[in-house]
């Protein structure tokens, strides 16, 4: 009773039967589809073959009645010559019958007739691009031709339309091999590029793993020359030296803090004395250029010594030999109180000392440390240059990685268009099968 109620109200359910999957090999796939459409295509080129054949001989009636119009004559002679040039319709109509000459040698292939379409189109393009004046001078003189004309392109024109119609429509199974062909040798020539992105992409891979490892030994060897006791001994020798250096600036600094003070007073001595020993002279223009530096790198068994100079200098002052404003007379009454040659002798000395201990550790320096920094100079360029290749590198990776996940996914869309293209060609549900 149930059972019944159910038939009532909600209609016996009726089973539908599963359509079976059809495996196919991509190898297998052009040859499948032809063996399974031959029929279709067979009754479908028939029928192309007949329109096409229509279209044709509406052409060749086309031909015949511009052939008519191109070799009449007008009826109305006397205003020819004023109002119309019969040139003008005798290349009008050379223009149809060379499109449509074209046709005539054209080989008809029943796979191609969007070819056999377009070039007869284009004889209609041409007959109806005259333009308004030209086409009412023909209509007036040539009205009778000019109907038939228009008729036999008219009859024409309508058999185009249904061939047009038949190929997009049902004459598109006449495409189908070709269809399919393109889009098997488009997945071909996609996993092609495919494969040769993935080849490239493990080569590069090998590179920069090859590298890193290369990069890595190198930097353990770096180490390994910081770390070196003949390197730590090096650094120990440069901070010395720095040490050094600074003490031996500090020394000339107080030096020259105390000799800048008598610079201008030797100045106007050496003007007053310039014509004088040679010798003297000379010893005088160093003193110009640095007081400090000519009595630190004077011999104390030398000739004209800073201190006798000096010593000169404050007697001609003393007997007003040249002349000076009270400010430069207290400047160098305050210099000659400040110097005490002793003292300065002795940081001269120091001075001294300490320049001949930075050049003995700096020879010290230059032989333990020379090969070191040679090579680590040499390491540290080699680690420079590996990451600049690397960073290279990770860039072509980058676009390889890019450039195969676009194949990737087009590989899967054409996919799809094939699957979706066999499965309508032969109207069941097929799965294609890859390597």
């Amino acid at each position: 009773m149930f059972n019944l109620f159910k038939k009532i109200f909600w209609g016996e359910k009726k089973e539908t039967k599963k359509q079976k999957l059809i495996s196919i090999s991509f190898d297998n796939v052009l040859n499948f589809v032809e063996k399974q459409i031959v029929e279709k295509q067979t009754n479908a080129k028939k029928k192309a073959e007949e329109l096409i054949d229509v279209v044709y001989y509406g052409v060749l009636e086309f031909k015949n009645k511009t052939q008519e119009l191109k070799e009449a004559k007008p009826k109305i002679e006397v205003f020819i010559h004023k109002n119309f040039d019969l040139k003008i319709k005798n290349e009008y109509c050379d223009r149809i019958l060379a499109a449509i000459n074209k046709i005539e040698k054209q080989k008809i292939e029943i796979n191609e007739p969007i070819d056999f379409l377009n070039n007869c189109e284009s004889v209609f393009r041409i007959a109806g691009g005259l333009g308004p004046k030209n086409n009412y001078m023909i209509s007036y003189f040539f009205k009778e031709y000019l109907k038939e004309f228009v008729d036999a392109s008219t009859k024409t024109q309508d058999a185009m339309a249904k061939l047009s119609k038949f190929i997009k429509e049902e004459g598109k199974i006449i495409y189908t091999n070709n269809d399919i062909s393109n889009t098997l040798k488009h997945i071909k020539k996609i996993e092609n590029n495919l494969f040769e992105e993935q080849k490239m992409h493990i080569a590069l891979l090998k590179e920069i793993k090859d590298l890193e490892k290369k990069a890595t030994t190198l930097k353990i060897d770096l180490s390994n020359i910081e770390n070196n006791k003949g390197f730590f001994e090096s650094k120990k020798l440069k901070d010395e030296i720095q040490k050094l250096s600074r003490e031996k600036t500090k020394i000339h600094q107080q030096l020259s803090t105390v000799f800048d003070k008598a610079h201008k007073m030797i100045k106007k001595y050496w003007h007053l004395y310039k014509d004088a020993d040679k010798t003297f002279v000379k010893k005088l223009e160093d003193s110009l250029d640095s007081l400090t530096d000519t009595f630190l790198h004077e011999k104390n068994d030398g000739k004209y010594l800073l201190k006798d100079i000096l010593s000169k200098v404050d007697t001609t002052i003393k007997n007003k030999s040249f002349d000076y404003d009270e400010k430069e007379q207290n400047q160098w009454v305050l210099f000659m109180a400040s110097f005490n040659i002793d003292l300065e002798t002795e940081h001269k000395r120091q001075y001294l000392e300490i320049v001949d201990k930075i050049e003995k550790k700096e020879a010290q320096l230059k032989m333990k440390t020379e090969e070191y920094l040679n090579k680590k100079q040499s390491i540290s360029k080699e680690i420079r240059s590996i990451a600049d290749e690397l960073s290279g590198l990770e860039k072509q990776k980058k676009n390889i990685g890019e450039n195969v996940r676009a194949l990737e996914l087009k590989l899967k869309q054409d996919k799809e268009i094939l699957n979706n293209k066999v499965s309508k060609a032969v109207d069941k549900d097929v799965n294609i099968l890859y390597k």
